[in-house]
């Protein structure tokens, strides 16, 4: 596969997560200027390799590869992305962000409660 095919079946694999709802719209283009300007991306999902504090892409899970140059997101800026997927479902949201990043049951409501509130623009 060439760079260019490359490159079009990641930026494929962008639009699908944000049609999947993974992705906002600002997500995606910020996204495809990382992809097209030559920024790390997942392997598995095309996006801007961004990790948790596990190690794994925070938009599919897939462990980032050792040594790849990846921005480590904070469990708030997590939160408020796994919130924006998931805005009305409060328990699915709990589950995957301590999934992601291994809190605790009361750590991970704590923050999706603040991230929700921030969501809402109430801020907490």
């Amino acid at each position: 596969m060439s760079n260019t095919d490359d490159v079009i079946a990641k930026l494929e694999r962008l639009q699908g997560l944000r049609d999947s709802g993974v992705l906002t719209q600002a997500e995606l283009e910020s996204q495809k200027a990382a992809l097209l300007a030559g920024a790390s991306t997942c392997a598995e999902c095309g996006a801007q390799l961004q990790v948790n504090a596990n190690g794994a892409c925070i938009w599919c899970g897939t462990p980032a590869p050792r040594g790849a140059p990846a921005a480590v997101v904070s469990e708030d800026a997590l939160a408020d992305s796994i919130v924006a997927a998931h805005p009305d479902n409060l328990i699915s949201a709990i589950k995957e962000l301590r999934q992601q990043t291994g809190l605790g049951l009361k750590e991970a409501k704590e923050r999706i409660e603040a991230a929700q509130c921030r969501a809402a623009g109430m801020g907490r």
